[in-house]
């Protein structure tokens, strides 16, 4: 229901094309869960050049290399990092929004420790709407709305 809304106000006011916005991990995933989701965004879904525009206030802290590069590189599968952090705790996989997030080709640009909110992971991610699939849009939106949205920027992605 909320994205429906967030599709119908950007169908009616298209010069809007970014979203952003917090998405938490919980201080409920362990250190290594959190910093394993971490490290795998950071990798995969993070833009550098909007990164350089934002500073956290409570960065995550820089640890030692815990994972090797063949698996990091290995878990740009998201179903895949969802099975390994559930093996990391038991039952838990990437959260929910920042699935729904990624499935918008969301890139993060920033990880915090939130004190305020029980020491939970935010990270700062960002949606440019033009480069969400135009089918993903069309849930939202409506088909031909999303078609007028995109054609408006004239950009159609399919990705």
């Amino acid at each position: 229901m909320l994205w429906k809304g967030i599709g119908t106000y950007v169908e009616r006011h298209p010069q809007y094309t970014h979203l952003f916005g917090p998405v938490s991990i919980s201080n409920d995933y362990s250190e290594q869960a959190r910093r394993l989701l971490a490290d795998t965004m950071t990798l995969h879904y993070y833009d550098s050049e909007q990164a350089e525009l934002v500073m956290a206030t409570n960065p995550l802290p820089t640890g030692q290399a815990q994972w090797n590069a063949s698996l990091l590189t290995s878990l740009a599968d998201l179903q895949l990092l969802s099975r390994v952090i559930a093996r990391i705790d038991e039952g838990k996989g990437i959260p929910v929004l920042l699935r729904q997030y990624l499935g918008l080709n969301g890139k993060l640009v920033s990880f915090n420790v939130d004190p305020a909110f029980n020491n939970a992971l935010d990270g700062l991610i960002v949606v440019d709407l033009r480069n969400v699939p135009t089918k993903t849009l069309a849930r939202y939106m409506g088909q031909s709305e999303a078609l007028r949205y995109l054609a408006t920027h004239q950009y159609f992605s399919d990705i």
